[in-house]
């Protein structure tokens, strides 16, 4: 049974799966990242998410789900891996 929800990318889409999963499985632990602050304090403010992370190795830390709400290209991205070093695939 998944009880808690990370969610990477707190924009439009990843916003509006946080308030859906919070509506509709209220008893799902939410938390989200996104890598613009701006964007984070919004979301915080908005209550987006259960709790938002200035990292995103602490939001996915104990997470029984990833959603990954940001454009494949920022992926493709030489920095994205420092960005989010959580989702490297080195050992």
């Amino acid at each position: 049974m998944i009880q808690r929800v990370a969610i990477i990318g707190l924009g439009l889409l990843g916003g509006s799966v946080g308030l859906a999963l919070q509506e509709s499985q209220p008893r799902v632990a939410t938390t989200g990242y996104d890598a613009d602050p701006s964007v984070r304090k919004q979301a915080a403010e908005r209550g987006l998410v259960g709790t938002v992370y200035a990292s995103a190795a602490e939001a996915v830390k104990h997470a029984d789900l990833v959603i990954l709400c940001v454009p494949e290209a920022r992926w493709k991205l030489p920095h994205a891996r420092w960005r989010m070093p959580c989702l490297s695939t080195r050992s």
